[in-house]
């Protein structure tokens, strides 16, 4: 996944997207780490983003349930206003930045 870049700090994994194209084109390869993996503490950094359609909503939205089915959270962070818009819209839960996102893990 040459342009997500990923991390991990105490437990959490930091997804990156590069850009907006990569969430639609990675998103099974990150569903089936998740799964896989049974990761459950996970934060999408939205910084590169400019736009999300239908899809990207859909495929977050797969992940953050994901998430809560191995008893984990997720978050998603340092989005422009307008995605902080519909994600809020759908119920995904955001935060301003990576650092506040990893204050809010129980860890």
């Amino acid at each position: 996944m040459p342009n997500i870049e990923m991390e991990c700090i105490k437990g959490v994994i930091f997804i990156r997207f590069k850009n907006e194209k990569e969430i639609n084109k990675n998103y099974k390869k990150i569903s089936e780490m998740i799964k896989d993996n049974q990761i459950n503490n996970i934060v999408f950094n939205l910084k590169n983003i400019n736009k999300i359609d239908r899809k990207g909503i859909k495929l977050l939205n797969y992940n953050y349930s994901l998430c809560k089915r191995n008893n984990g959270s997720i978050y998603f962070c340092n989005m422009k206003k307008d995605i902080e818009n519909i994600l809020l819209k759908n119920y995904l839960p955001i935060t301003n930045n990576e650092l506040t996102a990893l204050n809010l893990f129980n860890i």
